[in-house]
């Protein structure tokens, strides 16, 4: 009897630990998120707390009938991803979003995100935003072939200085969108931009390569449900680059520096290179984004500090360049950081030239040549940098001076591109006449100091000096 005992026993133990394991293989685990939901508007109604992903997946739902505590169940795969928990007050009981119900999400994180662990506690939610209007249009992408698109709403035109007001998923190509408005009143402005998260890392991750667009009428001036329609983004832009350093400004006081990424060498004649970052901001680190170049093409990095806070360049802004100009693209440059691009953006101060020639940008590109290569290392420079400022204010309050000065190089133009390239010009003596009769009027309303330095140029001219060495020749 013993031994028939045994045997059965040693017979159904493998059997009961095979089904035991094959039953614990076949359930699903989950990790939790549990905190509390509060809604001051609540009155009655549905509550739907839902948790997405990195790319705006959604990964759970619940729904319950009353705010307080809540229990999320997300499948364990996930563990030790990026998540996010939000939540709304569906006041109608439809189960989506609208116009008057309100809205809210953890804000724990960066913009909501954590990482998902086996329990999740204290992942609370305050339903604080009424959602105030939709916007909706078409999103089209020409070099679209897989992954997640997103249209993204702000408050201002730079993302890092504006706050998001509506985030939306757009699941294939072409595809319509539909987003909901966060906080914004009626007739106030918002800016609507898309991205294709093309290497599939997430709504946290904009990494070279991912294409970037947006609605080309920004700003959109919101009007009630159902009047933002037809707001269409085109994501074509794709990301190549970034470019960064530190810039410095030894006079500045205050305000901004604006950074600009040109196509060529001259403000006034080049293009500007797509791009977005922190391309306005005091003196100190700077990273911006660059868009749609190819190997090959070449970049300047200018700046200038914006002195009189007009929020454009003036004659009274202060202007500098990266001296490695141009940066040339190539291979070791694409999908990839360009560092260590620093640069004084205070080189050059106010400009008179600028001022007399405002209307002849090609004449003052000349000029401009001509003080950098024929001028450079002449004592004639520094000085006019300590009098620019001065010469500036004069030109400004004489409108005669100013167009004198104007007229005058235009006549001499030719001669002044031949001294850029290295000839030696003629000038005749009642030309060299009228020159320095111009800088009698303008020594008649300067300040002491610059009595004395207009004076010294002109005994310079006069005893053929500064002349000899520019390779003028004067004619009788």
């Amino acid at each position: 009897m013993s031994s028939k005992k045994s045997k059965t026993k040693y017979f159904f133990t493998p059997l009961f630990i095979l089904y035991f394991l094959v039953f614990l293989s076949s359930e699903t685990f989950a990790a939790t998120v549990m905190g509390t939901i509060s809604c001051d508007a609540y009155t009655s109604g549905n509550i739907v707390v839902y948790a997405i992903d990195a790319t705006i997946n959604q990964l759970s739902e619940i729904t319950q009938n009353d705010i307080g505590t809540y229990s999320l169940s997300i499948d364990d795969e996930h563990l030790g991803e990026l998540i996010a928990v939000r939540a709304y007050w569906d006041k109608n009981g439809d189960v989506t979003y609208d116009v008057g119900e309100y809205w809210g999400r953890y804000e724990g994180g960066e913009i909501g995100f954590f990482i998902l662990e086996e329990e999740n506690n204290n992942i609370d939610i305050n339903i604080n935003r009424e959602i105030t209007t939709t916007v909706s249009g078409e999103v089209t992408c020409d070099a679209f072939t897989e992954g997640n698109m997103s249209i993204t709403i702000w408050d201002g035109p730079i993302p890092v200085t504006s706050e998001v007001v509506s985030l939306c998923n757009v699941l294939s190509m072409p595809n319509s969108y539909n987003c909901f408005i966060l906080d914004i009143p009626i007739g106030d402005p918002v800016w609507v931009k898309g991205t294709w998260d093309k290497d599939g890392s997430g709504l946290l991750s904009f990494n070279f390569g991912d294409y970037y667009g947006w609605y080309i009428g920004n700003p959109l001036t919101l009007g009630e449900d159902g009047e933002n329609t037809e707001i269409n983004v085109d994501i074509s832009h794709e990301y190549v680059a970034n470019i960064s350093g530190e810039v410095t400004c030894a006079p500045y006081t205050s305000g901004y520096i604006y950074i600009s990424i040109l196509d060529g060498p001259d403000r006034n004649t080049a293009n500007e290179i797509l791009n977005f970052g922190n391309t306005k901001l005091p003196p100190g680190s700077y990273i911006t984004q660059i868009y749609d170049i190819s190997i090959g093409d070449q970049l300047w990095v200018l700046g200038y500090w914006d002195k009189d806070n007009s929020g454009s360049y003036s004659p009274f802004d202060y202007e500098g360049a990266y001296a490695g100009n141009p940066i040339i693209i190539d291979e070791e440059n694409v999908y990839t950081e360009i560092n260590g691009i620093d640069f004084d953006a205070c080189t050059n101060v106010v400009c008179p030239l600028t001022i007399a020639l405002k209307e002849r940008p090609k004449e003052l590109s000349i000029l401009r040549q001509f003080r950098d290569n024929i001028l450079r290392g002449s004592d004639y420079v520094p000085l006019y940098y300590q009098f620019a400022d001065e010469i500036s204010s004069i030109l400004l309050s004489d409108a005669r001076i100013e167009t004198s000065i104007g007229e005058m190089v235009e006549e001499y133009k030719s001669q002044i591109e031949s001294l850029v390239g290295g000839e030696k010009v003629i000038f005749s003596r009642k030309e060299m006449e009228e020159i320095e009769n111009l800088l009698d009027e303008i020594s008649s309303k300067a300040s002491p100091e610059l009595k004395i330095t207009i004076k010294k140029v002109k005994r310079d001219i006069e005893s053929n000096k500064i002349l000899k060495d520019l390779g003028i020749i004067i004619s009788n």
